[in-house]
């Protein structure tokens, strides 16, 4: 159930805490974006919460994010690594991505219209790569894009898992948790 009032700070740290997101920075960067102009749904702020918490983040990351929606996770992530290089396929999306992050100054967020099992080969290495969305495989060109000790999180046939590079050959696939479906909308 989601908290009765979801404009409350407190309570969707609470409803997220309750969910399993302990990791104090990611709840730290969500207080500080705005969700009202970004997220409708408490579902998508917990899968966000989820996946950022996955990626294990210290603050000094490149990180790619493949289909960036709103601009939601791209702030928050903004707030949480060096930079982000975000990508989204449908065209008003990334054009309106880009102006609710200007509108509310977040930096350090480079934005290009692509489609998403390309990435964005240009800037690799990465270090994090935030997919939204689900995939039935994830594509191998992402995994190259990878710095090597760096994670990749997703939803693969609804399950979260995290991809890290162990080698320019090597990987090792967690599975986290089933993905959220429709919790608390």
């Amino acid at each position: 159930m989601a908290p009765t009032n979801p404009h409350s700070l407190d309570a969707m740290l609470a409803w997220l805490e309750n969910r399993g997101i302990d990791d104090r920075c990611v709840l730290a960067a969500m207080t500080v974006v705005p969700r009202e102009p970004f997220v409708a749904m408490q579902a998508h702020i917990l899968d966000v919460a989820r996946r950022l918490q996955a990626l294990e983040l210290v603050g000094d990351e490149h990180v790619l994010q493949i289909g960036m929606g709103t601009g939601y996770a791209a702030a928050v992530l903004s707030l949480l690594s060096a930079h982000v290089y975000a990508t989204e396929s449908v065209p008003e999306l990334s054009s309106g991505a880009r102006e609710r992050l200007a509108a509310y100054d977040f930096d350090g967020v480079s934005i290009a219209c692509r489609e998403p099992e390309v990435g964005w080969p240009e800037h690799a290495p990465y270090d994090a790569i935030f997919v939204a969305g689900s995939v039935d495989e994830v594509p191998q060109a992402l995994v190259d894009q990878l710095a090597i000790g760096g994670r990749l999180v997703v939803s693969r046939r609804g399950r979260l898992v995290r991809v890290t590079k162990r080698s320019t050959t090597g990987v090792t696939v967690e599975e986290l948790e089933a993905a959220p479906r429709g919790e608390g909308n």
